[in-house]
């Protein structure tokens, strides 16, 4: 039963990555994120990202906790990301 539940896992992991294709090695290091957020409720401030990759960070939160974006300034393309649980 868990080698089912495992392997349907890998399934769906290999998928995502498969629809993020040229992004895998980004994909992983925000799925790392997402993890420390789910398991240990931190808060995550990352590096500046250009839209491209601050979209993928949301396709892959989706409603799980808040994804706040900020640059500096108003209409700046690069942002940092803050992935941190809805009660922060």
């Amino acid at each position: 039963m868990v080698n089912k539940v495992l392997a349907k896992a890998n399934t769906f992991y290999f998928h995502m990555l498969e629809h993020f294709k040229g992004d895998e090695a980004f994909v992983k290091k925000i799925q790392d994120y997402i993890t420390q957020v789910e398991d240990q409720s931190k808060l995550i401030l990352t590096s500046f990202y250009n839209p491209h990759e601050v979209s993928i960070i949301k396709q892959l939160v989706g409603n799980k906790f808040k994804v706040l974006t900020y640059g500096g300034f108003i209409h700046c393309e690069n942002n940092r990301v803050i992935l941190c649980p809805d009660y922060f």
